[in-house]
């Protein structure tokens, strides 16, 4: 019911608007479409090759990219999209839920879970790997904003029209403390 192509759902009302449409709007909507298609195609690739595996806990289904940047790639790329047509200008986007256990041994090669290393009781070791993980996110992020500004909006980008705003639930997951960042923030105010 669901296996047609969204593109080729909306080819014939595409092809009759684009006809009316100017040069440069003609190659907007041409970008659209095959932006669309792509990410389409790329989901398509992950259903087929997904691997479920054996967890104790809840698992999202096949259909999610087992590999985390995939899922935040195409998650961005869905984002963008959304932006460029104007279905959203405020998203909030969750990398993962701090207190699940996702692993970034494929990633960066840290198999162990996110949440467990941020109990680190100051083992220097986990708290390098959750830097590296932190990293990681970061990179992310810094994927999200170039492909904004890949994005022209007139005489500026998608970027330069947006205002991100990116940040952790807690500054020290050890001891479950926000203080530390409630103090350094009315520090970072005094001193200004």
């Amino acid at each position: 019911m669901y296996e047609k192509s969204i593109p080729d759902g909306v080819l014939e009302d595409a092809r009759r608007l684009q006809a009316s449409l100017g040069g440069a709007d003609k190659v907007k909507m041409d970008e659209y479409l095959s932006s669309v298609r792509e990410i389409e195609t790329r989901i398509q690739t992950v259903e087929r090759t997904s691997k479920s595996s054996p967890v104790s806990y809840p698992v999202p289904s096949e259909s999610v990219p087992s590999d985390f940047g995939e899922r935040a790639r195409l998650m961005t790329d869905l984002l963008v999209l959304a932006f460029q047509t104007d279905l959203t200008r405020v998203p909030t986007v969750l990398l993962s839920i701090e207190q699940s256990p996702p692993a970034y041994g494929a990633e960066i090669g840290i198999p162990g879970g996110h949440h467990w290393l941020t109990h680190h009781s100051g083992d220097k070791e986990k708290i390098e790997k959750v830097t590296q993980i932190n990293c990681y996110h970061i990179k992310s992020l810094v994927y999200a904003l170039e492909k904004m500004k890949a994005v022209n909006e007139g005489d500026r980008t998608l970027l330069d029209h947006s205002m991100i705003v990116y940040g952790s639930e807690i500054s020290d997951g050890n001891r479950h403390d926000t203080a530390t960042c409630r103090s350094s923030s009315r520090a970072a105010g005094a001193a200004q």
